[in-house]
């Protein structure tokens, strides 16, 4: 179900980018800057600190917290301080 629900918002996302763009070749030239915002704001990169708050607006990080505690990939279970993935509620933090 969670891979579902970050398909279908990451589908929703090249909907919206398609629709509002005039033609193909602008919502191609689009794209790349939509990956990029999403791997930044993803927390897997950096960690965003004070920024963290920004990283739920888009889906990513939402789809990676969430698959990563449902297959036991937790702070705990990979010896890490990062906090990449929590180990609270099942990955939810």
């Amino acid at each position: 179900m969670t891979l579902w629900l970050a398909n279908m918002a990451g589908m929703s996302i090249g909907l919206v980018t398609s629709a509002m763009a005039p033609s193909s070749d602008r919502a191609m030239s689009v794209v790349p800057y939509l990956l990029i915002t999403q791997l930044v704001l993803c927390g897997v990169l950096f960690p965003l600190g004070a920024l963290q708050f920004i990283s739920y607006v888009i889906p990513r990080p939402v789809g990676r917290v969430l698959s990563g505690g449902i297959v036991g990939l937790n702070a705990v279970a990979l010896h890490q301080t990062s906090g990449l993935y929590p180990a609270s509620g099942g990955g939810v933090s």
